[in-house]
């Protein structure tokens, strides 16, 4: 395995129609070269059109600024925050 993405469907109230989320991208680091997540967000791009999914979504950590990058490149854009917490056991 080089690579893997995973993906999900979701139905929100707040959209028109169903939204798509990239719950994980992984690329082996030393396949990162190879285009292979272009490859794969290219693939799930096209699968997403054919089911009339609105848009497509995705979160990534603040520290992986060449993840946010990549993503930028293939022309995704930054216009949400993400908040998380933590529960106690």
């Amino acid at each position: 395995m080089e690579g893997f993405l995973s993906f999900k469907i979701h139905h929100y109230l707040h959209h028109d129609h169903d939204t798509g989320e990239i719950v994980e991208l992984v690329i082996l680091p030393e396949k990162r070269s190879l285009k292979i997540g272009k490859q794969l967000i290219e693939k799930i791009e096209e699968i997403a059109k054919d089911k009339q999914l609105e848009q497509i979504e995705l979160s990534t950590s603040t520290y992986r600024k060449d993840a946010h990058r990549f993503y930028e490149r293939q022309g995704y854009e930054k216009l949400h925050y993400n908040y998380t917490k933590e529960l106690d056991d």
